[in-house]
């Protein structure tokens, strides 16, 4: 499936425009089903969108108390960490609006080992979605907003990494990488690819590449990229500026 691509011309019209989406999003779902589920990513491109959701006119647009909030990925940090995907998100927009605690559905990092905290993560999310003891169910994710680095990994779905192969389970660990290295925990493909909507936020020039290619439609993407073997129920769209952040 090819990509549709919004280019912005600064990093505040990529955040007021996936502002709008989210928003867009959010009032469809909670018409239509009766909340939102939503799946946030990590990084500093979504930190843009965090600051746009909880200024006017969004913050007021928003239907928050109806929205469920989850994690593409999340390295195995305390949710305190400054490395904590969880951390930024809650205190760049969740301490900021008026989101019920129980709406908060962060991956159990506390748990130590990231096999069993994968585990753990898995089994609260399929009682979440009522496919606890049906194993080929999969989740039902309105949106899953999610970045890209500059080697076209997603979420922790890195380029030939075994992860990119799971298809039995929701949640994988992921091996320590990073610097310094921290195992990982992520949704998988079959999870993002099951989403009603994704929405992808790059910035930067180091970016322009995968997401022409990822535009484009190249075979050779899908090989080189993890980001382009996204392929949910309607188009992904790419929110991309050039500006650097």
């Amino acid at each position: 499936m090819t990509a549709t691509v919004q280019r912005c011309s600064t990093a505040d019209e990529l955040a007021n425009a996936a502002a709008a989406l989210f928003c867009e999003a959010a009032c469809e779902a909670v018409k239509a089903r009766g909340r939102f589920c939503v799946v946030l990513p990590g990084g500093r491109t979504p930190a843009l969108l965090f600051g746009a959701l909880r200024e006017a006119p969004w913050a007021e647009i928003a239907p928050w108390r109806d929205s469920h909030f989850f994690w593409s990925d999340e390295r195995c940090v305390p949710a305190d960490h400054a490395a904590s995907n969880y951390g930024l998100a809650r205190r760049e927009l969740l301490t900021r609006v008026p989101i019920p605690a129980g709406h908060v559905h962060r991956a159990p990092t506390e748990i130590g080992a990231a096999k069993l905290a994968a585990a753990a993560w898995e089994h609260a999310l399929r009682e979440f979605f009522g496919a606890a003891d049906r194993a080929p169910a999969l989740p039902e994710f309105d949106l899953a907003i999610l970045g890209v680095g500059a080697d076209g990994h997603t979420a922790s779905l890195f380029p030939r990494g075994p992860e990119l192969n799971v298809s039995g389970h929701w949640v994988a660990a992921v091996a320590p990488t990073g610097t310094p290295p921290v195992a990982r925990l992520t949704l998988t493909l079959p999870v993002f690819n099951h989403a009603r909507h994704v929405m992808f936020l790059a910035a930067g020039p180091d970016k322009r590449h995968i997401v022409d290619a990822i535009a484009a439609g190249h075979d050779a993407a899908r090989g080189d990229f993890p980001a382009a073997r996204i392929s949910p129920r309607e188009q992904p769209l790419w929110l991309y500026t050039e500006a650097p952040l």
